[in-house]
């Protein structure tokens, strides 16, 4: 059995390598906040958790910043994510998501998608 710090890092390298593929890097603000997003999409017991109301806020405790900040610098991070990510990965992970008209995931879908392709590594 893994220590929980162990299983913590484990949790947060896989996130990490999606977000990479997904062209998100970890030089932008956004990116901290994505994975931490993550994060607590992945590690929550609520059925219908709520970005803005259960992700944001938790966001916003942590780093002392509002919520339309927390969203804001989300949607800046998958926009340019979006821009130079692996579109072969992209599309696999979105397909059913994105149409055909719509040039990027929500920040809802993308980290509603991203939680469940890694819940299913997990």
């Amino acid at each position: 059995m893994k220590e929980p710090n162990e299983e913590l890092k484990q949790i947060y390298k896989k996130i990490s390598s999606v977000l990479k593929q997904l062209g998100i890097s970890p030089n932008i603000e956004g990116y901290w906040l994505l994975r931490d997003s993550i994060y607590i999409y992945l590690t929550n017991n609520i059925v219908n958790i709520k970005i803005t109301k259960d992700i944001y806020l938790k966001l916003s405790r942590k780093y002392h910043k509002k919520t339309c900040t927390i969203e804001k610098s989300i949607r800046r991070a998958i926009e340019k994510g979006w821009n130079n990510c692996d579109l072969d990965f992209a599309n696999e992970m979105f397909s059913n998501i994105i149409p055909y008209n719509k040039d990027r995931p929500t920040n809802n879908e993308f980290i509603s998608t991203v939680s469940e392709h890694l819940s299913l590594e997990i």
